[in-house]
């Protein structure tokens, strides 16, 4: 299995609207592939974590790439050899970025600093970990 974390900017401003179709235009595809993972959407960049058959994570990750609304999309973490998923019962979720912005702040110096596409891959995958037992009202 693999796992692939990623970050991008955006194109253009998303809305809430915006984000919610993306999700599930994405929960719906990822479901037919059996890719699991998780998007946390702030400040105008991504950050994502995609998991499942590595043939397929990459067709999927490859997409993103010629996504108009990714710029830049810039793989941080990509481990073939993980045996368990992070985000296995979900196909595609995303965080409320109003309602965990004290999660996120936690990974960076200072609000000026937050900036997804700057995390390394091990505060990637603290991050993701903190949100992976969040509850399902913090999501969006």
């Amino acid at each position: 299995m693999l796992q692939l974390i990623y970050t991008s900017r955006e194109f253009r401003p998303l809305s809430d609207a915006d984000l919610k179709r993306l999700v599930a235009h994405s929960r719906a595809r990822n479901q037919k592939d059996h890719v699991t993972g998780f998007l946390y959407y702030s400040s105008g960049t991504f950050l994502q974590l995609l998991e499942g058959d590595e043939a397929v994570v990459e067709a999927t990750f490859a997409r993103i790439q010629d996504d108009f609304r990714h710029v830049n999309p810039t793989i941080i973490f990509k481990d073939n050899t993980a045996t368990e998923r992070l985000f296995e019962d979900w196909s595609m979720e995303i965080a409320d970025p109003k309602s965990t912005s004290a999660i996120v702040r936690g990974f960076f110096q200072t609000d000026k600093d937050l900036d997804l596409t700057k995390l390394d891959a091990e505060k990637a995958l603290l991050l993701l970990e903190a949100f992976r037992g969040m509850h399902t009202s913090l999501l969006l």
